[in-house]
Parts: C-alpha cells; structure tokens; sequence
C-alpha cells in the first residue's frame, strides 16, 4: 500500500519584480506635474476663513459656487459672484476683474476691469470694499526674481 505523504507545499506567488526607482526623488509637497502652485488666503477680515491652493494656469474667484475659489461671504460683502481672475502664463502671475461690481485692488491700487494685471508673490488683492486676501506663490516663476 502507498504510504501517505503529506501533501506538497503550496508554491508561493512569485515576488513581483522590484519597482524601478526615480533618480530623483518628487518633491513631496509639489510634485511636478502640478505646474503652477499658488494660495490665496483671507488677509482681513479675520473672522471669514478661506484659503485656496491655485494648481491650474486659470482660477476664478468669487461668491458663485462654480468658481475655483468660492469665497464664503454674503452679497452685501462687495464681493461679486464672479469677482475674478488669476492666470499663470509665460512664467507670470496676473489678475484680472471679471467687471465686478465694486472692483478689484493689488496693494491697494484699484486695477482696469477686464485687463490683466501683474501679481507679485505677497501681493495683497482687495475684492470689494471690506475682502482682503493675500497672494503667496508657492513654485512656479515670480516675475520679480529670474527664472
């Protein structure tokens, strides 16, 4: 009679190759293809929150909630539905007023609806009368260093 063996081991799975490396490792914070990497965040009033991270060369701003940066504030707040907008071209920054109501400043200085206008990194972007929100650049070129 045929003795009993015990039965053969299951054949383990074949290691998967090794994943080839990178040589340089991705930046973990802005991995490459992101492109253009900006934040807006609110300056004043305080007691409004709101901060935004610009990935895409076109981001609109406003009230109305199909914008990129749908600011939380109330129509009497100045700030329009679609106040603005920031693009990202040519290794520059801009904004530009969507015709807003009560306009749109950089530093204080009331800029043309509907023409571009140079943003700088710590620029300060006023929406309406009372909404100030500050323009940091995060990677991608700022005009006012070379590139």
């Amino acid at each position: 009679t045929p003795s009993v063996s015990e039965p053969a081991p299951a054949q383990p799975p074949r290691p998967a190759p090794e994943p080839v490396q990178p040589v340089a490792p991705p930046r973990a914070a802005v991995p490459e293809q992101a492109g253009p990497l900006a934040k807006v965040s609110i300056a004043e009033p305080r007691i409004t929150s709101f901060e935004a991270e610009i990935r895409k060369p076109v981001f609109r701003i406003g009230r109305a909630s199909d914008n990129d940066g749908v600011l939380p504030v109330a129509a009497t707040s100045g700030v329009s539905g679609h106040h603005c907008v920031i693009h990202f071209a040519n290794g520059r920054w801009t904004i530009q007023d969507e015709q807003s109501k009560y306009g749109t400043t950089v530093d204080g200085q009331p800029i043309p609806k509907g023409q571009p206008f140079e943003l700088h990194d710590g620029a300060v972007v006023g929406l309406g009368p009372k909404l100030r929100i500050q323009f940091h650049i995060v990677a991608g070129s700022n005009p006012n260093t070379p590139s």
